[in-house]
């Protein structure tokens, strides 16, 4: 049996340039959202969860994963209560696109002051063909603006949930 042990590994000419296999990640990056926000706008809003990742390489894939927490949303009347959700890409330099939307919906009742809540965890595997900074967000909105869409709720506790986004770089 043997053992190899390294303090750093450089390439053999430039120190960028060790060949890394197809599938490896290359680099992570998390941050964490504790602020509660709030809106009853049918326009998208930030929730707060937004970060960059600059890749190292044009043919890796991002993978962007949302754990939001502490999603709510209150409609006073007998509306049914639409929670809608977007991931959003900006390319330094360039346009910002919608790279996935989701959405919950509950039925209205005949009671007022509906709740609905929910934890979402979305994934997106995404392919932003670039070397330049890439910022995702996270965007939150009222369906019919209406309902008012609350992320990081205290709701029933007094500790304030951690909503987090993480970037993955995968080697393609």
């Amino acid at each position: 049996m043997s053992t190899l042990k390294v303090d750093t590994i450089q390439g053999k000419t430039t120190a960028g340039t060790v060949a890394m296999p197809s599938g490896m990640i290359l680099e992570t990056l998390q941050m964490t959202h504790t602020t509660y926000v709030n809106t009853a706008s049918s326009s998208y809003i930030s929730s707060g969860l937004t970060l960059a990742i600059t890749p190292k390489f044009s043919s890796s894939k991002i993978l962007v994963s949302v754990h939001a927490v502490g999603l709510a949303v209150y409609d006073s009347g007998n509306n049914g209560v639409k929670l809608e959700t977007s991931i959003e890409r900006a390319i330094s330099g360039g346009a910002t696109s919608t790279i996935a939307t989701y959405g919950r919906h509950c039925h209205g009742t005949t009671s007022s002051n509906q709740y609905l809540g929910v934890s979402h965890t979305p994934f997106f595997l995404d392919s932003p063909s670039t070397t330049s900074a890439v910022t995702y967000t996270y965007k939150i909105r009222s369906r019919t603006g209406h309902s008012e869409v609350r992320m990081n709720d205290y709701h029933d506790t007094d500790t304030p949930p951690s909503s987090t986004l993480t970037l993955m770089e995968i080697k393609q």
